[in-house]
């Protein structure tokens, strides 16, 4: 399982995309601390829906741009 790192225009890291194998571990980990602290409440990404939406981006633009950065080793 690999973490992959979705890079800015400026190649710095922006995003991580986690595998859900290794999400669902964080989550159950962050629930036990959770359980025993009561001070932090459980993460839920659907809270975060449509946080990038109001950002203007140019979807096509973007996708496109990331693909022209792709490189194959066949």
């Amino acid at each position: 399982m690999n973490i992959n790192y979705i890079f800015d225009s400026k190649g710095l890291p922006e995003y991580a995309v986690v595998p859900i194998k290794i999400w669902q571990k964080m989550n159950q980990q962050l629930s036990n601390n959770n359980d025993k602290q009561n001070k932090v409440r459980k993460f839920d990404p659907s809270n975060y829906k449509g946080l990038i939406r109001k950002q203007n981006i140019d979807l096509e633009k973007e996708i496109s741009d990331m693909r022209s950065e792709w490189t194959r080793n066949f």
